[in-house]
């Protein structure tokens, strides 16, 4: 058996600190947006007699844009924290299967998947943004999404085998990416 580990997650932020983070975006990027476009509208109708419209107008259509803004990034958190972080993951080639150790950094729940090597696939997007490099890999059971490693952002960038590990999940995937 191969296992590839790192530290496990302690537990992270509570219900009232993921509250005030996206109450404090929304509040913030709500503001700075109606801002812009009070200072585009008034600088396009400035001769008419809008001016309370404007106001109106702007700050519907900024409340609607951040409103869309912050419930993209609570869906996101919601799938984040539904999967779970990714601490251990073990090959065990006797048994042809991959196990995934995973664990809900925030209620602190501890989960295992068992996915056999021919049903196992993977999906790997590499995003180049100037000067560094994010790989993401979504391991699927199936066409079942089981979790993603993301590689630029947690404590795996730092794995000494991190190459040894995608070589290994490239081998062993049904659809060998």
């Amino acid at each position: 058996m191969i296992t590839y580990q790192v530290e496990k997650p302690e537990k992270g932020p509570r219900l009232i600190e993921y509250f005030l983070k996206y109450l404090t975006m929304f509040f913030v990027i709500g503001i700075a947006l109606w801002a812009f476009l009070i200072y585009i509208l008034t600088k396009l109708i400035s001769d008419t007699g809008l001016t309370e419209d404007i106001y109106n107008y702007s700050l519907l259509l900024s409340a609607v844009i951040v409103v869309s803004f912050v419930t993209l990034e609570v869906r996101g958190l919601v799938t984040t924290l539904k999967l779970g972080v990714i601490y251990q993951i073990q090959f065990n080639e006797d048994k042809s299967e991959l196990t995934l150790h995973m664990v809900n950094d925030y209620t602190g729940k501890e989960t295992s998947k068992v996915i056999k090597y021919q049903a196992l696939s993977i999906k790997q997007i590499k995003q180049k943004v100037e000067v560094k490099s994010e790989m993401t890999i979504s391991i699927y059971n199936e066409d079942t999404l089981i979790n993603t490693l993301k590689i630029a952002k947690t404590p795996w960038t730092v794995h000494p085998q991190i190459v040894e590990l995608i070589n290994k999940l490239r081998t062993v995937s049904s659809n060998n990416l």
